[in-house]
Formats: structure tokens, sequence, C-alpha cells
């Protein structure tokens, strides 16, 4: 207790954020321009060294408050509000605040402050105040399976918390599909840290098996030459991966303008030949600057 306050009695140790000392930050030193708002910023160990201070007054509980401060001095702003708001009831599952954790331990170094959010994850499920719920929608294709895991509130609304991808096991639409969609949803549940009983929901695409253009749901009595069925597991050539631009439908692409990005989407009316012809015709001018 003897250094209480630090400011008095060790003012020639305090050092803010930039490494600036608190001798240094002065009313001239700012109107000179060299203090900025970055120098008034406290230092994580300035917190640690006032949490010390606590622990010796035998107040364990200010001296946590310090601990969890000198982790978050290093976190951007934005985000400590964003999480804020995730705190408050009823405006986040279990599995959002159990990433939240996840984000403050491994991105910002913040243990202290992981376990606390944590604990509140455990106090909101036993008591009930979350009223959102854990999901999953899955699209059955013929060559790979996709899962997508969110959360929804009880106004609607959908919060996107993981995905993940599989070969599809056997023909489109039948029973050997399972396998392929428990290895997807379980890949995409371990990226939330989340066992399969917490999902409240899982959703099916009307997974119909393809024979040539045609879905099998269509198909009434036909015979079948010189055809064979889509859907044995035919590899992607596209890989995964995201995209992000202004939607531009297929029938007006030449109204793209140089250098913006696009996400073409083609009608129905399309078929997979034609969209692909004029999407490489349109590639093909570009490169010869047509």
């Amino acid at each position: 207790m003897s250094s209480y306050p630090l400011g008095q009695n060790e003012a020639d140790t305090i050092t803010s954020k930039t490494g600036k000392k608190l001798s240094d930050i002065t009313l001239d030193e700012v109107k000179r321009g060299n203090v900025q708002a970055e120098d008034i910023k406290i230092s994580p160990e300035m917190l640690k060294r006032q949490g010390q201070v606590a622990k010796e007054a035998d107040n364990p509980q200010m001296e946590a408050n310090f601990q969890r401060a000198s982790e978050l001095a290093n976190v951007p702003d934005e985000v400590i509000l964003n999480m804020y708001n995730k705190l408050r009831p009823n405006r986040s599952t279990k599995t959002e605040l159990v990433l939240m954790a996840q984000e403050l331990l491994e991105k910002y170094s913040a243990p202290h402050c992981a376990k606390l959010v944590l604990e509140a994850a455990e106090i909101y499920e036993k008591k009930g105040n979350s009223s959102l719920k854990l999901i999953a929608g899955v699209d059955i294709g013929n060559s790979t399976t996709e899962v997508c895991i969110g959360s929804v509130g009880e106004d609607g609304s959908f919060h996107f918390l993981s995905g993940a991808s599989r070969m599809t096991t056997g023909t489109k639409g039948t029973l050997p599909n399972v396998h392929g969609i428990k290895s997807a949803l379980l890949e995409a549940l371990d990226k939330i840290r989340q066992p399969l009983s917490a999902l409240d929901l899982v959703r099916l695409n009307e997974a119909a098996p393809v024979i040539g253009d045609t879905a099998m749901e269509t198909i009434t009595e036909t015979i079948i030459t010189e055809s064979s069925m889509i859907g044995h597991n035919p590899s992607t050539p596209a890989g995964a991966g995201e995209a992000s631009g202004y939607l531009l439908h297929l029938e007006n692409i030449w109204k793209g303008k140089t250098g913006v990005p696009y996400i073409v989407v083609a009608a129905n009316k399309f078929s997979y030949e034609e969209v692909a012809a004029r999407l490489n015709q349109l590639f093909r001018n570009l490169i010869s600057g047509g």
C-alpha cells in the first residue's frame, strides 16, 4: 500500500499505452502537438499494477476487474462494444458466447475475460434467458453436401455461426446421404465447440436424384437409354471459397462495368450450358479488350 496512489509515489515509472511518460503529458505538450489521443490511453502494465494495489488492500473483486481491464486494453473499442451488447440478456445464444470467449482467448490473449464470458453463458443457459435457437440448414448436392449453422431469435433474425462441406455420400436423395450429412454437421459444430445434441432444428433441401438435366421427382415413367445417373460422388472443380459483389442478372451482363465485382445470377430459363457459354464469351471479350 506504500506505493498508493501511484500518480504521486511512482509518477516517474508511469507510462501510457504508447510508452509516453506521465511527466511528458502536459498541457504545453498537447498544444505543441506532441501528445495524441493514443498517448493518454492507459497501458495494460499500469492496470495490472493498480490490481496489485487492490490485492494488497484485500479487495479481490477489484483486483479481478483490473486484471480483465488490462487484457481489454489491447482489444479494439468497436470489438468491446459489440461484445458488451452480446452479453446483455436475450441477445446471444450460449454458442455465440462460447465463440466470443474463444475469440478473446485465441485472438486477444485474454483468458480472464474469456472465463467471465463462459461463466455468463452458463448462467444465462440455466436461467433460460436465451430465447435464441440453434439450427442447421443442409443442402445435399450431386457432388457435395453443405451445412450452415446459425442462431435464430424470436423475431426471426438469423446470425451465421459456422459452416462445413463434405462430399455427398451415395446418390443424391438416398439414405446413404446421411453419412455425409452427419460428418458435415459434426465439423460445423466442432468449429463452435458444440455437440450434435445442441441443435434445435435441422432443415434439409428437397434432395431429388438427377438423371441428365432432369430431376427424378419430375419423372413418372421413363425408359432411360444412353444416360447415366449424376450423383455418384463426381468431383467439384471449383472447390470451396467465398465471393462478394453486386448482383447482376445474366441477361444484363453487358451492363457490367470494368473493375466492379459482380455475382452473376441466372433465371431457370437458362441452361447450364448457356450460362457457361455467355460467361466464357464475356471473359474472352475482357481478355481481348473487346
